[in-house]
């Protein structure tokens, strides 16, 4: 089968670009023609040898051309013109949603002020960066794009609940295999230590993660993600008081991210804003490492029954009680994890993610 998949900002850290990589990767590995095609340009850490086709920046003439060579085109993200271009090219393309975009401008759904509650309705609120006309057309060309869509897949339940599209389904994004350790090999982690892997954007909740590790004096927090942001992030361990006990190793592939998870007692999740996914929760789930993390969005979902501790609200001290009831349960906690695991390999494998959507490129 000849695939073009559709894919903004590629590679780079996000959801987006990762769940491209690897589902392309099994895709190709199981015997497809598989085309990622992007508008992003090459980044100084994007030469590698894929072992797919990559077409950077290409003209809407050579978009449509490629469409039209395929048997399948999927869209990773909601794009007005990745969607026109696939109509163009013939095709009804296969819509992944990996945000908001369709019920609200912002594509979060949330603001500082909370959740929004507009459902599946168009917004925009008055809480939204984009509300008034711009916002209303946004809403008005995103929607017409759902609905030319053959399939309107999202990668949890509660975006799906959310979004309320037609002819929709949930596929969990694929996390990358180096994620899955074997089982057994992780061990326990050192004492009291804690792991936070993601961006250092106010909305991941980093800030509430350092005031809750001051409620823990027997805690460490070790970070990574944090490049240009680290001076700021200092300056709020200072003012937390823990800036002792909170080490930053940068940002790492996906081999250090396994590493760092395998050192921590424990991986925490604090999003403020509502998760659709959270790579953040699935890679330490795949890696068999208990997560900590708020009540946001689809992290509830995939950490319930048993499979990771989720706090009561998304207070400091509501943080801190999950950590505690994490870090002071050793025996509870390896349960947990081993949960996480099996779920995660039921899920989020890149095999089985790719097999559910070859079942939705053929519309079985």
């Amino acid at each position: 089968m000849r695939i073009t998949i559709f894919s903004g900002l590629w590679p780079r850290r996000g959801g987006i670009p990762r769940s491209t990589e690897v589902l392309a990767e099994a895709l190709t590995h199981q015997g497809h023609d598989v085309a990622v095609v992007t508008p992003s340009g090459l980044g100084p850490h994007d030469e590698r040898n894929w072992p797919y086709e990559v077409l950077r920046q290409p003209s809407k003439h050579r978009m449509i051309e490629v469409a039209r060579q395929s048997d399948v085109v999927h869209s990773q993200g909601l794009s007005t013109v990745f969607v026109l271009v696939a109509v163009a090219g013939g095709h009804r393309p296969i819509l992944t949603h990996h945000l908001h975009s369709a019920i609200c401008p912002a594509g979060s759904a949330w603001s500082p002020s909370g959740v929004c509650t507009a459902g599946p309705r168009a917004g925009p609120c008055s809480a939204c960066p984009r509300h008034g006309a711009v916002g209303r057309l946004d809403m008005a060309r995103w929607r017409a794009g759902v609905h030319l869509a053959r399939s309107n897949i999202c990668p949890s339940h509660y975006l799906e609940g959310r979004l309320g599209l037609p002819r929709s389904t949930t596929i969990y994004n694929p996390v990358h295999p180096q994620a899955f350790v074997q089982q057994g090999s992780l061990g326990p982690g050192e004492h009291g230590l804690v792991a936070f892997a993601g961006r250092p954007d106010p909305v991941k909740g980093l800030d509430v993660l350092f005031r809750a590790l001051a409620l823990l004096p027997d805690a460490r927090l070790r970070v990574m993600g944090a490049d240009n942001e680290r001076p700021e992030l200092e300056e709020q361990a200072r003012s937390s008081g823990v800036s002792n006990r909170v080490e930053f190793v940068g940002t790492k592939g996906i081999d250090r991210v396994v590493e760092l998870y395998a050192s921590a007692a424990v991986a925490c999740v604090p999003s403020l804003w509502q998760e659709p996914f959270g790579y953040a929760a699935a890679e330490p789930m795949a890696a068999g490492r208990a997560v900590v993390a708020t009540p946001s969005g689809a992290l509830p979902e995939l950490l319930a029954e048993g499979r990771g501790f989720v706090a009561a609200g998304f207070t400091p001290n509501d943080l801190a009680l999950a950590l505690r009831a994490a870090l002071e349960d050793p025996a509870g906690k390896a349960e947990t994890e081993n949960r996480a695991r099996s779920f995660a390999k039921s899920y989020f494998d890149p095999d089985v993610v790719a097999g559910q959507y070859l079942e939705a490129y053929r519309g079985t």
